[in-house]
């Protein structure tokens, strides 16, 4: 986890206005993923071995096959996307494990072991206590994975969104997730956000602009006073340089990229590059780049970031500068 620094405040070309939204990416921006996501697997393959006994083949394994078999059951296809892998997101885990699980299950009752190598959904409907089954396995997933989210927060999520809340009663706060996972099922959390919106409810995920929106229209029904237009009363904060930072500024949207949780000594998946200490995007850096590298970071940050935060915490300073020192309507 990166150390906490001294957020770097933005010069921002614009005047600062008040915001009205403030909306977050989940995954590796508000909690880690990856041991949430292991301790929610760990729990249903457990549930479903007592229940169908050890040698029952691992979950994960008929997930891989079913979508192998029939990737277009489990994602849906873009007709205007000609990017490759973008048509298919999102993929829809939630579905595709809930599938597994009950193909699991269906076969126990047959004494037939599932293939990993050609499964295909039955072409009958499953029997209706293997989609029981499935929903109870599924909850002790999405329970687990919400639960341990707890364990693995952002530093100081709690206490700095009760601080904005405090100090900005009118502004909306909500999650832009691509993932299942949300704020609203995590007790410490679920009291802090006005909405939550996954890819699974567009059908589409970042860095398509359906979701973002989709946000801005709930964000409407729940105040009156959110503008009809985006514009720069809005501020996503969000780990992903292409689905959260350069998908939110294509909108006009105000971004605050976190690197809390990079990993691989910084590396940002979505460029390609490595983000050290010297080149992690801030305010405005003008030094010359001394290599390519440099100069595509630089380059970014200038064009996308309007603020950069290495922990969490460093948020309510950020913020205060982007929001002019209010956000009330």
């Amino acid at each position: 986890m990166a150390s906490s620094t001294m957020a770097s405040a933005p010069t921002p070309s614009f005047l600062p206005v008040p915001i009205k939204l403030l909306t977050f990416d989940l995954d590796d921006t508000i909690w880690s993923t990856s041991p949430t996501i292991t301790a929610a697997n760990v729990a249903c393959q457990s549930f479903v071995d007592s229940e169908l006994g050890d040698s029952s083949k691992p979950i994960w394994e008929i997930m891989k096959s079913l979508f192998k078999s029939s990737p277009t059951d489990y994602y849906k296809v873009r007709d205007d996307d000609e990017t490759s892998g973008l048509k298919r997101e999102p993929v829809y885990l939630t579905k595709l494990r809930s599938d597994a699980i009950t193909k699991l299950h269906a076969s126990s009752l047959t004494s037939s072991p599932p293939s990993s190598s050609s499964s295909s959904p039955s072409p009958s409907p499953p029997p209706p206590e293997s989609v029981e089954f499935a929903s109870k396995a599924f909850k002790v997933w999405t329970d687990t994975r919400h639960t341990s989210i707890e364990s693995h927060l952002a530093s100081d999520v709690v206490e700095t969104l009760t601080r904005l809340r405090q100090k900005y009663p009118d502004l909306l706060i909500g999650g832009i997730t691509n993932g299942n996972g949300s704020p609203l099922s995590v007790k410490s959390l679920s009291g802090l956000f006005d909405f939550n919106i996954s890819a699974e409810d567009v059908g589409y995920g970042k860095p398509f602009q359906d979701i973002y929106l989709q946000a801005h229209t709930i964000a409407m029904s729940l105040n009156p006073n959110v503008p009809s237009e985006i514009g720069p009363w809005w501020v996503h904060v969000g780990d992903d340089m292409i689905k959260d930072i350069v998908a939110s500024k294509g909108l006009e949207i105000r971004t605050i990229y976190t690197t809390e949780f990079k990993e691989n000594d910084g590396r940002d998946e979505a460029v390609g590059i490595h983000v050290t200490e010297s080149l992690k995007p801030n305010s405005r850096t003008t030094s010359k780049p001394e290599t390519e590298s440099d100069y595509l970071v630089q380059k970014i940050q200038s064009d996308f970031v309007d603020a950069h935060i290495a922990s969490f915490n460093e948020l309510p300073d950020v913020f205060e500068t982007l929001g002019g020192g209010g956000a009330s309507p």
